[in-house]
């Protein structure tokens, strides 16, 4: 069945005809297949205005079982991206779904300004993040680091 569009290109395809709708999206609109804890995950990368500030942005979204998981990243081109995206990446390859390991079996990083921000209850993920990032909570469904 190979002309068979499966749910997450489904969702993908909608994902980005609402960001085209948006007059703060700038084209190109970038989607490639990528990896976010073992799962395939689908990053898409554009250019987003947000005040007065234009940020290349990159959403990376992937379906486990039932549940959606998004990372997203804003830099702005003035900024120093190559100094972010070794940040950036570390957080990207600590995440974890539905951690039950122990905590003494965890590969630990060796960086030690990064912190670990686990919640297993109700998003059922791990990731670590910048110890000097600003952690913003929503409820059961939603963490942003800044």
């Amino acid at each position: 069945m190979p002309f068979q569009a499966t749910y997450p290109d489904y969702l993908i395809s909608q994902y980005v005809d609402n960001l085209r709708k948006n007059p703060a999206i700038s084209e190109p609109i970038r989607v490639n297949l990528s990896r976010l804890a073992g799962n395939v995950a689908h990053n898409l990368t554009y250019s987003s205005k947000i005040g007065q500030f234009v940020y290349h942005t990159t959403d990376i979204i992937m379906l486990s079982g039932v549940k959606q998981y998004d990372i997203t990243y804003y830099i702005r081109p003035l900024d120093n991206f190559s100094s972010y995206m070794s940040t950036i990446q570390q957080m990207i390859d600590s995440f974890v779904i539905n951690t039950s390991i122990k905590s003494n079996m965890i590969q630990q990083i060796s960086n030690s300004w990064f912190s670990t921000y686990e919640n297993n209850s109700t998003l059922g993920v791990k990731i670590q993040y910048p110890s000097n990032w600003k952690r913003i909570e929503y409820g059961n469904v939603g963490v942003v680091f800044l």
